[in-house]
């Protein structure tokens, strides 16, 4: 899409609308500043939204019902060699007509030693409203979940805690529109995966696991409405894949592959059957699992030798096929990356 020479282009996002159209966001970092473009069928049109600094550090592009586009974007305003004067601040940006309209919905600043940073994670709910789940640092590590209630946004608070979480957090909006919010939390040295929901005017924190190691995890909630959640642990003394359930009241944790593993992703297709991908540490290729009923059933995707598979997303389209995007880089000190796409197709996976 870029073909102007540009340099520094990271934090890509996509979305499609309706008739299949893509309309991207990305941070420009030798423009300094967050674009948008978008195929209109013959050619692509850019335009930019934002000119700052450190503008797009994170971003997340959303289109509603009506194809109408908003942005949640991540920025900074960093005065030279300052960390502690840092401002971070979470913006909402709205395209009307040909301009984007813009608000800040959060703004905090880097005093602490561990500095201020946003981490957030965005859906668009049933009333084409985006919501996020929250995480500011500084001073205290806070989370929140953050919806629009008619007129303006409002910022729930769902947990607090001295400073020393993970800057990271995962958000699954069910099908009954409620919010499932996953994050990592640091508690006497061992890393607790924690999963928070609403329950009444208050949030319910459950605790799945508690390890050394926890890592990598991906929420998403099933067409019954009860969330899961994959992620990598060494809570036996040694690394492995673990999937959670919510069965209504509590968790079933089950090991759908103990074998050292990264980058698992989760989605649940319409008869609430699991698919999970991950990376394998032992043979460097990509492993898919499902569950028949009875049994785990492992398939493997793809083995390439001398290299690291990133796993990036995992999704499930209207009939049942799955699509995989992953990078692959080989291995040694000068080596090459390759943007890959797989897809499952009749029981059969193509790479």
């Amino acid at each position: 899409a870029d073909m102007a020479g540009n340099l520094g282009i990271w934090n890509l996002t996509l979305v499609r609308d309706d008739a299949g159209w893509p309309h991207c966001v990305v941070r420009n970092g030798s423009q300094h500043q967050l674009e948008y473009c978008t195929w209109d069928g013959s050619q692509w049109t850019h335009s930019h939204i934002m000119r700052d600094a450190l503008i797009g550090r994170s971003n997340v592009i959303l289109c509603d019902s009506s194809n109408d586009l908003s942005i949640v974007s991540v920025d900074e305003e960093r005065p030279f060699n300052n960390d502690a004067e840092t401002v971070h601040r979470l913006n909402f940006y709205q395209q009307s007509t040909s301009t984007w309209q813009q608000e800040t919905l959060l703004e905090i600043q880097g005093t602490t030693s561990l500095g201020g940073t946003i981490a957030f994670d965005a859906a668009m709910d049933e009333n084409d409203d985006p919501v996020f789940a929250v995480k500011t640092q500084s001073g205290t590590d806070e989370y929140y979940f953050c919806y629009f209630d008619g007129s303006d946004f409002v910022m729930e608070p769902v947990f607090s805690h001295d400073p020393v979480n993970p800057n990271e957090v995962t958000l699954a909006l069910a099908p009954d529109q409620t919010p499932w919010i996953a994050f990592v939390h640091v508690a006497e040295s061992m890393k607790q995966l924690r999963v928070a929901h609403p329950s009444g005017t208050s949030w319910e924190i459950d605790t799945l696991c508690e390890a050394n190691f926890i890592s990598e995890n991906s929420l998403t909630a099933g067409p019954d409405n009860l969330p899961g959640i994959v992620y990598v642990s060494d809570e036996p003394g040694y690394r492995q894949c673990y999937l959670a359930t919510y069965t209504g009241s509590s968790w079933s944790i089950d090991v759908p592959y103990p074998h050292p593993c990264h980058f698992p992703k989760l989605v649940f297709d319409d008869a609430n059957t699991p698919h999970i991908v991950l990376a394998n540490d032992d043979v460097n290729g990509l492993i898919y699992v499902t569950h028949d009923g009875q049994d785990w059933i492992t398939e493997t995707i793809t083995e390439t030798p001398d290299c690291v598979h990133y796993l990036k997303n995992l999704v499930a389209d209207s009939q049942g096929n799955l699509h995989i995007v992953y990078g692959l880089s080989e291995a040694g000190e000068f080596h090459d990356h390759s943007l890959m796409y797989g897809t499952r197709v009749s029981g059969q996976w193509y790479t």
